[in-house]
């Protein structure tokens, strides 16, 4: 995949998908299942993040600002948590939806 000429490789997003399984199937904990990576679209979500991550980084290159990777992903998850830190699902993961 390439992101505003930026590549992004497999092992990169094997890396963050594999994550992103693990901390779902550590927040089910007894309620998880083969099928909640796709009922939760995992995949997308791990394709959207990684371009958010990518043009976020180009944008400020552009405006001259500078971070660190760890500093930028940790805005970028931060924002996608609830207050106390619980990480945000979309609401048709909560509700049960099946869309």
């Amino acid at each position: 995949m390439t992101v505003d000429g930026d590549t992004v490789s497999a092992v990169t997003f094997d890396r963050a998908y594999r994550a992103a399984v693990e901390q779902t199937r550590q927040m089910a904990g007894e309620r998880w299942t083969e099928e909640l990576p796709r009922m939760l679209r995992l995949r997308e979500q791990v394709v959207e993040r990684l371009i958010d991550e990518r043009l976020v980084a180009r944008g400020a290159a552009r405006e001259g600002i500078q971070v660190s990777d760890a500093e930028l992903a940790e805005q970028i998850h931060a924002r996608r948590r609830l207050p106390g830190g619980r990480p945000l699902l979309r609401a048709s993961a909560t509700c049960g939806s099946s869309r």
